[in-house]
Formats: structure tokens, sequence, C-alpha cells
């Protein structure tokens, strides 16, 4: 349990898990219609931060999904000035490299704070 006081270096990985986490799994719903950013938001919240919340933190969570953009509003905000006709396969193929290039960085990450013992499992 011990780890890092406050959290900070741990709660850093978890972080960056998350988006990770999220952008792969936008990237793959995508695929499939309709996608639902506040559904795939909370399951990457899931995953990664919430065994580590409080009810507080997580009610928190649950009122910013609930204000999520939908997922033509996220294209709009992550791709400006791209046309409607290639911004979806423009972000997703950014989506898609962050996440090819990002998952053994976080991975080395996650084992770096475990070997480390920097890990703070307790709840914020």
């Amino acid at each position: 349990a011990g780890g890092a006081a406050g959290g900070g270096g741990a709660e850093t990985s978890r972080r960056s898990s998350f988006s990770g986490w999220a952008a792969e799994r936008l990237s793959v719903a995508a695929e499939r219609e309709p996608v639902r950013t506040s559904a795939i938001l909370r399951q990457a919240y899931g995953e990664a931060l919430e065994p580590y919340h409080s009810w507080v933190l997580r009610q928190a969570f649950s009122v910013f999904c609930s204000a999520a953009p939908d997922y033509e509003t996220l294209l709009r905000l992550i791709g400006p000035g791209l046309g409607d006709v290639e911004r979806e396969a423009v972000v997703l193929g950014d989506i898609y490299h962050f996440v090819r290039e990002a998952t053994p960085f976080l991975a080395q990450l996650e084992r770096l704070f475990f070997e480390l013992r920097l890990e703070d499992t307790r709840k914020i």
C-alpha cells in the first residue's frame, strides 16, 4: 500500500493510464455506431481511477461525464479546421498513433512505479 505521500506520482501514472485507455476505447468504438463518449469515459474511469477515489470524487466524475460532449462535438474540438469529410479519419488516425506510441511508455511507467514502490493505493 505505501508510496509517495499524497499519491502525486501514483496519481500521475493513473491519469496517464486513464487517458490511454480512453483514447484506445474511443478508436475501437468509432468502428461501431453510435459512439457514446460518456460511456467510454466512465469505462476508462472505472478501470484506471475509480478504485482510488472516494465517494465525493466518484460523484464529481459522474457529473463531469454527464457534461461530456457527444462524439461529433468531440471530433470538432479535437480536429478544428478540418472538413467534415476528413475530420473523423484524421482524428482517429491521430488517436491510433497516440495509442500505439503511448502504450509501451505507459506499461513501462506502471512497471517503474511498481518496482520503486511508488504506487499509492489509498483513496483520495
